[in-house]
């Protein structure tokens, strides 16, 4: 129990606490973006992450459309980016550690920073739902 509690303080409530951080700031000015990495675990379920991640990833996607609806009334949008597998190092703590080709095949950080750079290019006017990106393999 402790260890699901774990995940979803980490996942969830670090998103939650750092939104209620900048969200006075971006009221005042009355514009803001807050863009929120989840999981395509949030989406689909997979054996890979295990319920407590699962749960936390597909919250952190409620709380940030929950947070797009009623904050634009303060000019402040909000988007949920959820990648499948992102070749990064964490991957390589894995008991079953893909191959380096697969790692290959993977997403990319910069696929994820372009997704990023994407969503805070658009006009403030625009506000973009969930994405999700997964790798073409």
């Amino acid at each position: 129990m402790s260890d699901f509690r774990h995940v979803v303080d980490v996942n969830l409530n670090g998103a939650f606490n750092c939104i209620s951080t900048v969200l006075p700031g971006m009221r005042a000015n009355r514009r803001g973006t807050i863009i929120n990495v989840s999981s395509w675990a949030g989406f689909y379920l997979t054996r890979l992450t295990g319920p407590a991640y699962s749960a936390s990833k597909r919250a952190m996607i409620a709380m940030t459309e929950s947070l797009n609806m009623e904050e634009c009334r303060n000019g402040i949008r909000a988007c949920v980016i959820s990648p499948g597998e992102v070749a990064t190092e964490i991957l390589k703590t894995r008991a079953a550690r893909p191959s380096e080709e697969d790692m290959e095949r993977m997403l990319q950080a910069d696929d994820l920073a372009r997704s990023i750079k994407f969503v805070c290019d658009m006009p403030p006017t625009a506000a973009i739902d969930p994405i999700v990106i997964a790798p073409t393999w």
